[in-house]
């Protein structure tokens, strides 16, 4: 919270006293779409438009048909959003679009065997297995409501919103390093079991075409 409160007042210090005055607002935030800092604009008590900047990496282990990975969680979105106030209060409804580069990126934990595509293969044919997913559409749209401090009223107030980005499947690339790729006896039937595990892994990972906003941050309204 701390983080987010110096931002608020550091980008308040930043603004030209010209931009103060015509009613610019900045905010910090932090949810599904990681850390984010905001620069928002209200034309009138019912509409506002944010730029938003959002980033964060979180590591984890899972195990995706039967392959277990390390994976790096890189969360890194711009956004453009279009608040309507339909009753001139806190409360909103959100449309926007997003520049969208989120993605996983990870290595299979060394394994005695592999088992990709139909076939069964040694760790030391496959050397190590890299995976690669992008989480959807590069420009994705999003939809949701939110709360947030009245338009028109000067000063700190707490935001909220509740929404889905609408990314579409995500897309799924393996590739490995190990002498069987370096191998033109066995290098064309192992890619062509690669791209089959890739569509296995694709198919687990189809809860990934909406993805869920939930988020809380700080606003100042000038």
């Amino acid at each position: 919270m701390k983080s987010i409160v110096r931002f608020v007042l550091v980008s308040a210090a930043l603004l030209p006293a010209a931009a103060l005055a015509d009613g610019f607002n900045v905010s910090g935030r932090i949810g599904t779409l990681g850390l984010g800092a905001e620069l928002g604009y209200a034309f009138n008590d019912y509409v506002n438009v944010r730029l938003a900047l959002n980033n964060y990496s979180y590591s984890y282990d899972t195990t995706e048909d039967g392959i277990e990975y390390d994976f790096d969680l890189e969360l890194e979105s711009k956004a453009l959003f279009l608040d309507i106030h339909p009753f001139a209060g806190a409360f909103r409804i959100t449309g926007g679009i997003l520049d969208n580069k989120n993605r996983l990126e990870g290595q299979a934990v060394p394994m005695g065997e592999y088992e990709i595509g139909d076939q069964t293969y040694t760790g030391a044919e496959v050397g190590t297995l890299y995976s690669n997913v992008g989480l959807g559409e590069s420009n994705p749209v999003y939809v949701g409501l939110g709360w947030s401090k009245a338009l028109g009223r000067s000063g700190f107030g707490v935001g909220f919103d509740l929404g889905v980005v609408l990314q579409g499947s995500p897309t799924v690339r393996l590739f490995a390093d190990g002498p069987i790729t370096e191998n033109p006896a066995t290098a064309a039937e192992f890619e062509a079991n690669l791209r089959a595990e890739e569509e296995d892994l694709q198919s687990e990972l189809s809860d990934f075409e909406t993805y869920p906003v939930i988020s809380i941050g700080l606003t100042y309204q000038f």
